[in-house]
C-alpha cells in the first residue's frame, strides 16, 4: 500500500511519523492555513470599493475614483460657493483653515438662527426628565434619578433600623472582642472566668466551645449592623448628590427659558422647585406628574422648532457643509487605514513565507538525510529477500520544491534503467519485486528509528512470494533482527516450517492457532482445558459436559501422539481430524499390543476406554436432544469427571510418577522423559482381569 497505493499526501504524513517531525508538521499545516488568510485579505478590494461607493453617493457621481485635489474642488464648487464664493479648503482634514473657518460659520448660524438656544434647552430638558422612546424602556434623568435614590434610600433606612434592635447590645462590642482573643487561644488554659472566676462549667452557657460560638454570633450581629450604618450612610450621600443636582438643573433650566417665547413654562417649574426646597431625608419623594408632563410638552416643542428651523434652511447650510466635509475627511481616514492595513499583511505574508520555507528546508534537508541512511539498508535487504544477487532498483523519496505552494507531499520513484528514471514502482517491477521493495523499506525503516521500542509485526508478508523467496525471508529475519522483538502470523504452512527451521529455539516461540470460536477466541494447538473450569461449573450446579469431552479429547489425542498409536486414515473430509472414539480405539489397540493392561475404574464394569469410545453422558449434556423425556444430570457429569480424572492419572511413571513420555524408535513401549523407565501402571492388581 506505501508502495502502490498511497497519495504523495499520505505519503508525505507517515514518513513524517517514522522521522518523529509530527510538530513541525502541525506548524507547517497552520502556517499554510495562516498564509492562504493572509493573502486573501492582503488581495481583498471589497472594504475599498466600499468606501468609494459612499464617494460617489456623497458627491452624486461626480467623483469616483479617490482624488483629493478633485474631490476638494467638487466641495469648493458644488458646496462652499453656495454660501460664500470667499469660503474653501485646500485639503480633506480638521487642520486646515477652510475646515476651521467653515466650522465658525456654523456656530455662527446656529447662534443667529437660535439653535443653539434651542438645542441647550433641549439638553436641559432631557437632563431632568427623558421619556423612553421604546415600549417596556425606563425613563431617564435627574426626576427618576430622585425618586430612586429616596426608595434606596428608604430601605436602608429600615435595614440600620432592623440590625440596630438585632444588635441592641453594642456597648459590650469592645468586651466580647477581647474575650473572644482570649477563648481562641487555644494554648490557655481556660476553666474559669477570667474576670470574675465563675468557673465555666457553672455558667449559662457550660462550655468553652458554646461560649466561642455564643461570642461569634453576637460579634456578627453586630458586623450586620456595622455593615448596614455604611450602607445607609452610603444610600444618604447618594440621595444628597442626586437631590442637589435636581435643583440645579431645574434652576438652570428657569433661566434659560427666561429670555425665550418659553418663559410661561418657566412659572410651571416653580412649584416642584418649592416643594424640592422644602423636602427633607426620611420624607417621600415629592409628586412629580405635573412638572414630569410640563417637561414632556415644552421638549416636544423645542424639537418642533428646531426642526422648523432646519426645514425651512434646507440643504444650503453650513451646518450641511460641515457634515458632508466631515464624512468625507472620515473616507480619507478609512482609506488610509485601509490601505495601511494591506501593507502590513503584504509584509507579514513575505514573513509567512520565509518562514514556511524554512521550516520546509529544515523538514527536506532531515527526510534527505534520513533516506540517505536507509538506502544502503534498503538495498542489502531487497538483495537478501529477492535472492540471486539481485540488486534493489535505485529508490529515491522525492519532496517538492521550494518554490511549490504544496509542501505537503512526497513521490516514491525508483530509477528502472538508464532510460526509465524517477518513475513509479508499481508499472515496472513484479508483484514480487513491489513487495519486497515495500517489505525492505518497512523494515529498514524499523531497523533505524525503533530502536526506544524494537517491535516489528508482520502479518501474512509472504502471500506473493514462492518457497525460494519465503526461505529468504525467513534467513533475513533470522540474521538480520536478533535485537528485535518479531511478531510473525501466517496462514502459510510452508513458511511456518521454514521459520520453524531458520530461527533459534531457545529464543523464539511457535504457536499454531488450531481453531477459532466467535466465544472463546483463537484456540492454539497446545490449548488444554484446565481442570480448575471443569470443577468451578460443577461446584456451581453448572453443565460442564462441553468442558469435559474437550478435556478427554484433548487427553487422548496428546496420549496417542506420545505413544505414537497407529490410526486409520479415513477417506473423508478433514482426514487429520480424528474423532474421540477413533482415538480410544486406536490407544486400547496400542496397549493391548504392548501387553499392557489399562486399570480398572471403580464402578465401570466394561474396560474405560470403550466407555470414552462412546462417551454417554458428555453427549447427552452437551448435545441437543428434542425428547421431553431427557434431561441433562449435573450429578451424572460429577461422577463422569471422577471417573476419567482417576483413569488418566493411571498413566503416570511407575517410578517417578511423572506424566510425560517419549517412544522413539524402535522402542515397542513408552518411556519416561524424566527417568526414562518403561511405561507401566503402578498398581498391576487394580486392573487384573480387565481387557484392553
Amino acid at each position: 500500500g506505501f508502495v502502490e497505493n498511497q497519495t504523495s499526501e499520505k505519503r508525505y504524513e507517515e514518513i513524517v511519523a517514522w522521522f518523529g517531525l509530527q510538530p513541525l508538521l502541525t506548524i507547517q499545516r497552520n502556517l499554510r492555513a495562516l498564509r492562504r488568510q493572509v493573502k486573501q485579505q492582503a488581495e481583498s478590494d471589497t472594504e475599498r470599493r466600499e468606501r468609494l461607493r459612499d464617494l460617489s453617493r456623497i458627491t452624486g457621481g461626480t467623483v469616483t475614483a479617490w482624488d483629493e485635489a478633485a474631490i476638494c474642488q467638487w466641495f469648493n464648487t458644488q458646496v462652499l460657493a453656495q454660501l460664500d464664493s470667499t469660503l474653501s479648503i485646500a485639503a480633506l482634514d480638521e487642520a486646515d483653515p477652510g475646515y476651521a473657518a467653515l466650522k465658525q460659520r456654523k456656530a455662527a448660524e446656529d447662534e443667529s438662527l437660535g439653535l443653539a438656544a434651542l438645542r441647550r434647552i433641549q439638553g436641559q430638558i432631557e437632563a431632568i426628565y427623558f421619556a423612553p422612546t421604546e415600549e417596556g424602556g425606563e425613563p431617564a434623568g435627574a426626576i427618576p434619578a430622585f425618586e430612586s435614590a429616596i426608595a434606596a434610600y428608604g430601605g436602608a433606612l429600615a435595614n440600620e433600623a432592623a440590625e440596630r434592635a438585632k444588635a441592641s447590645q453594642t456597648v459590650f462590642h469592645d468586651v466580647w472582642a477581647a474575650a473572644k482573643k482570649v477563648f481562641d487561644n487555644g494554648e490557655l488554659a481556660l476553666d474559669a472566668c477570667p474576670v470574675c472566676d465563675t468557673p465555666v462549667r457553672d455558667t449559662p452557657h457550660g462550655t468553652r466551645e458554646a461560649i466561642t460560638v455564643k461570642l461569634d454570633a453576637s460579634l456578627g450581629e453586630l458586623a450586620a449592623y456595622q455593615a448596614a450604618q455604611a450602607a445607609l450612610a452610603a444610600a444618604g450621600q447618594q440621595l444628597s448628590q442626586v437631590h442637589q443636582k435636581l435643583k440645579n438643573g431645574l434652576e438652570s433650566l428657569r433661566s434659560s427659558l427666561a429670555d425665550t417665547s418659553y418663559v410661561a413654562k418657566a412659572k410651571a417649574i416653580t412649584p416642584y422647585q418649592q416643594a424640592l426646597a422644602a423636602w427633607s431625608p426620611g420624607e417621600g419623594a415629592p409628586s412629580s406628574a405635573a412638572i414630569v408632563s410640563e417637561m414632556a410638552t415644552l421638549r416636544g416643542e423645542v424639537t418642533k422648532a428646531i426642526k422648523s428651523i432646519e426645514d425651512q434652511k434646507g440643504e444650503r447650510t453650513f451646518a450641511a457643509a460641515l457634515q458632508t466635509a466631515d464624512e468625507l475627511i472620515g473616507l480619507k481616514d478609512a482609506l488610509a487605514r485601509i490601505a495601511k492595513i494591506k501593507a502590513q499583511l503584504a509584509t507579514l505574508s513575505a514573513q509567512l513565507d520565509a518562514q514556511s520555507l524554512a521550516i520546509n528546508k529544515a523538514i527536506v534537508e532531515h527526510t534527505q538525510a534520513l533516506i540517505g541512511k536507509l538506502k544502503d539498508d534498503i538495498n542489502a535487504l531487497y538483495k537478501d529477500i529477492q535472492g540471486d544477487g539481485a540488486d534493489a532498483p535505485p529508490i529515491r523519496l522525492d519532496l517538492p520544491g521550494e518554490d511549490e505552494t504544496n509542501q505537503q507531499r512526497i513521490q516514491l520513484l525508483i530509477d528502472f534503467s538508464e532510460t526509465r528514471k524517477g518513475v513509479v514502482p508499481s508499472g515496472y517491477l513484479s508483484d514480487s519485486q513491489i513487495h519486497t521493495l515495500a517489505l525492505s523499506l518497512r523494515l529498514a525503516a524499523m531497523r533505524l528509528f525503533n530502536t526506544g521500542l524494537p517491535v516489528i509485526v508482520l502479518d501474512d508478508i509472504v502471500t506473493s512470494y514462492d518457497a525460494d523467496h519465503r526461505k529468504s525471508i525467513a534467513a533475513t529475519l533470522a540474521k538480520g533482527f536478533g535485537g528485535h522483538q518479531i511478531i510473525v502470523v501466517t496462514h502459510d504452512e510452508r513458511f511456518f516450517a521454514l521459520l520453524q527451521e531458520h530461527m533459534p529455539q531457545a529464543s523464539w516461540h511457535f504457536r499454531r492457532i488450531t481453531e477459532l470460536k466467535p466465544d472463546h477466541g483463537p484456540t492454539f494447538h497446545d490449548h488444554r482445558t484446565p481442570d480448575e473450569a471443569i470443577k468451578a461449573k460443577l461446584d456451581k450446579g453448572e453443565s460442564a459436559a462441553n468442558e469435559i469431552r474437550q478435556a478427554e479429547e484433548e487427553w487422548l489425542l496428546d496420549t496417542c501422539r506420545t505413544f505414537r498409536v497407529k490410526v486409520i486414515i479415513r477417506s473423508i473430509d478433514r482426514p487429520y481430524k480424528y474423532e474421540r472414539g477413533e482415538l480410544a480405539s486406536a490407544l486400547a489397540s496400542f496397549l493391548k499390543g504392548a501387553g499392557i493392561t489399562p486399570p480398572q475404574v471403580p464402578g465401570i464394569a466394561n474396560p474405560f476406554l470403550l466407555s470414552l469410545q462412546k462417551g454417554d453422558v458428555e453427549n447427552f449434556g452437551s448435545h441437543f436432544s428434542d425428547n421431553p423425556a431427557e434431561s441433562a444430570s449435573v450429578g451424572d457429569e460429577k461422577a463422569r469427571w471422577r471417573e476419567f480424572t482417576y483413569f488418566r492419572d493411571q498413566f503416570s511413571c511407575p517410578a517417578c510418577s511423572a506424566k510425560r513420555f517419549v517412544r522413539p524408535e524402535p522402542l515397542a513401549k513408552p518411556v519416561c522423559k524424566k527417568c526414562q523407565t518403561p511405561f507401566a501402571f503402578k498398581d498391576p492388581a487394580a486392573t487384573s482381569g480387565e481387557g484392553a
